[in-house]
């Protein structure tokens, strides 16, 4: 199945959600994620980003699913209750995105983002509050699966892309794309996720030289193809 036939196969479209979509650090998707995609080829409204990735911080990079039909427990129960936490440890989201492919073996996510924390330690802080553990169930009762937790150390840079093309998120141990990445960094020793150890996270525009590095099965990198959502 084509992207385009992916994208045009979820036929409702709700704005509301992908202006919310990541107001929060701790990615929770849904199928929505599907919507926006099909919203960003149906408008063609090209809109340039400017990311920008502070030295001394770091970058959470988090991909998952949403159970369709829990959206809004996710979005309208989960979102609003955790805000002021996420405000209180200045936890805010870079950019999000549509995941449209990816070599990953198993559940395929369909959504993910880049998120700001200024201390890696935030990430459990987050987490042990009161005030989200109480309503932590929501996310991950909504959901079917989340990785997240894994901190990359921002390298001072700012890149510039735009809504209406595709890039390859690539995380590896080695230099394997032959192509030249928008942006490099490396995972951060304490990352509290150890799933991408010893991994750098690397952007670049999507060309035959990341579909071949997708279609290689190769289990020592993990490339997803991904479109940028326009920001609210």
């Amino acid at each position: 199945m084509t992207i385009c036939s992916k994208v045009n196969a979820k036929n409702q479209l709700r704005k509301y959600v992908f202006l919310k979509l990541f107001i929060e650090i701790i990615v929770s998707g849904n199928n929505s994620f599907y919507y926006c995609a099909r919203f960003c080829y149906l408008n063609r409204n090209k809109m340039k980003l400017e990311l920008s990735f502070k030295a001394n911080t770091y970058v959470d990079f988090a991909i998952g699913l949403v159970i369709k039909g829990k959206e809004s427990q996710v979005f309208q129960e989960y979102f609003p209750a955790v805000s002021a936490v996420l405000q209180e440890l200045e936890m805010r989201t870079i950019v999000s995105y549509a995941v449209l492919d990816s070599n990953l073996k198993g559940d395929q996510p369909e959504q993910g983002a880049l998120s700001f924390f200024r201390k890696v330690e935030n990430y459990n802080t987050f987490l042990q509050d009161p005030r989200v553990k109480k309503v932590l169930h929501l996310r991950d009762e909504g959901m079917i699966f989340l990785n997240d937790g894994n901190m990359f150390e921002a390298t001072g840079h700012m890149i510039k892309v735009d809504t209406d093309s595709d890039y390859a998120l690539v995380l590896s141990s080695d230099d394997v794309t032959e192509a030249s990445p928008l942006i490099e960094m490396k995972i951060n020793k304490n990352s509290p996720n150890k799933a991408f150890g010893g991994r750098t996270l690397s952007i670049h525009n999507w060309s035959d030289k990341t579909a071949k590095l997708m279609n290689s099965n190769s289990d020592s990198v993990t490339v997803l193809r991904i479109r940028f959502f326009p920001r609210g």
